[in-house]
């Protein structure tokens, strides 16, 4: 885990993994220099979002348990998947190296543009069209207000279950 001070404007997202099944586990390794992103991950506009689970014939929809079971409709033209890129643990700090306070997720290829451009259309928003998923297999992980342009393709996702995730990122 490399340990490095991130910008607030890096710090995309703020995820809360707990309340999805992804609890961080005890124990275990874990690469602390970081390792290539080999499970896609999926940045997604949100079009709308209605309380409760979604219906199973509907297209374009993500079922998120944060903060309680939502429907959340994403923009079908509004979809970004990185395949490509690093992902390293960001220690909390040099007391607890192997204690991590992010994931910093480093986008390669069109990714890192299309994101950007993302972000700058979701940024001039009202809500909830302001918001972006961030998805993992299918899965909600995040799902931040966006109020900048994301440039340089680097995102930061910082919350509890921090290494589960990032096994499924590398895996």
């Amino acid at each position: 885990m490399s340990l490095r001070r991130t910008a607030p404007t890096v710090m995309l997202a703020t995820v809360v993994l707990a309340t999805t099944g992804c609890a961080q586990p005890e124990g275990g390794d874990f690469e602390r220099t970081g390792s290539d992103l080999t499970t896609p991950v999926v940045f997604a506009a949100v079009a709308s979002v209605a309380a409760g689970p979604c219906p199973a014939d509907r297209p374009n929809v993500y079922e998120s348990r944060i903060g309680g079971v939502q429907c959340i409709s994403v923009d079908p033209d509004g979809v970004v998947t990185a395949e490509a890129g690093s992902v390293s643990l960001v220690a909390a700090s040099e007391q607890t190296p192997d204690v991590p306070q992010s994931i910093e997720l480093v986008l390669e290829g069109g990714a890192s543009e299309h994101l950007r451009v993302l972000t700058a259309a979701l940024s001039e928003q009202s809500p909830p069209r302001d918001q972006m998923v961030i998805a993992v297999e299918g899965e909600v992980v995040a799902m931040p207000t966006v109020m900048a342009e994301l440039s340089g393709g680097t995102v930061g996702i910082s919350g509890e279950g921090l290494k589960a995730l990032y096994r499924r990122l590398t895996a």
